[in-house]
């Protein structure tokens, strides 16, 4: 379902990367994710390694404190991510809440209380999905993904849809995404743009109608490669 790209990626290839996100065009919120990435070898799988926090800034921070911290890690086999964790720990002057995904086993700690392990939502999580071989056309047929909780659908819009008349804006590396929250049934209108960097693609921005534009936009890049 994953397409390869074209051109060369590096054996290990580390991107550091740095998102500012805004609402309505005011500052809300910073990003950080590094991820590593090593490229499969003759018959041995690649592997994939993903951390960041995120924070709240600015008028968001004053009403609406939160930090969270995020993890996930897999191998890449035949280019397509194929998850063994995830985890996602967020907090609020009144709420931490710990999720994480091992072993095909959903853990989740709310303000210090345990509940129950349970199966994960199925698909990948959003990590994996947006940061390991991104591709526009694997969500041509609906794609599942989920945040360690919650369960998603991604599908692919037209460009006539938008108004757009463009047939080359049917690119692998810009599209328009529905985002179908499973449980309650509300979508969301999302438009992804991705950036090649060192041979693997990255989101280089994501907008959001929630109704209000809500962007995650790419600000800064390190790159770091070498050998297995």
């Amino acid at each position: 379902m994953w397409a390869l790209f074209a051109g060369f990626a590096a054996a290990d290839t580390i991107l550091h990367l740095e998102y500012a996100a805004s609402l309505s065009q005011v500052p809300i919120g910073e990003v950080s994710v590094r991820v590593h990435l090593t490229e499969e070898a003759g018959d041995q799988p690649g592997r994939y390694e993903i951390a960041g926090s995120a924070r709240s800034i600015g008028l968001w921070e004053t009403f609406q404190r939160w930090r969270a911290e995020y993890s996930a890690s897999g191998a890449i086999a035949d280019g397509a991510p194929v998850p063994s964790s995830y985890r996602l720990l967020q907090s609020t002057p009144r709420k931490t809440r710990d999720v994480r995904v091992a072993n095909t086993q959903l853990h989740e700690i709310k303000n210090g209380r345990q509940r129950e392990p349970r199966s994960p939502p199925p698909g990948l999580d959003v990590l994996a999905a947006f940061f390991v071989r991104p591709d526009c056309a694997a969500t041509d047929a609906g794609m599942a993904l989920h945040t360690g909780r919650y369960p998603y659908r991604l599908t692919r819009r037209a460009w006539a849809e938008s108004g757009i008349d463009d047939a080359s804006a049917e690119r692998a590396d810009d599209c328009l995404l529905s985002l179908l929250d499973v449980e309650d049934g509300d979508r969301y209108r999302l438009r992804l743009q991705l950036v090649e960097l060192a041979g693997w693609r990255v989101p280089r921005a994501l907008v959001v109608r929630v109704p209000f534009a809500a962007r995650l936009v790419l600000r800064d890049w390190r790159v770091e490669t070498g050998s297995r």
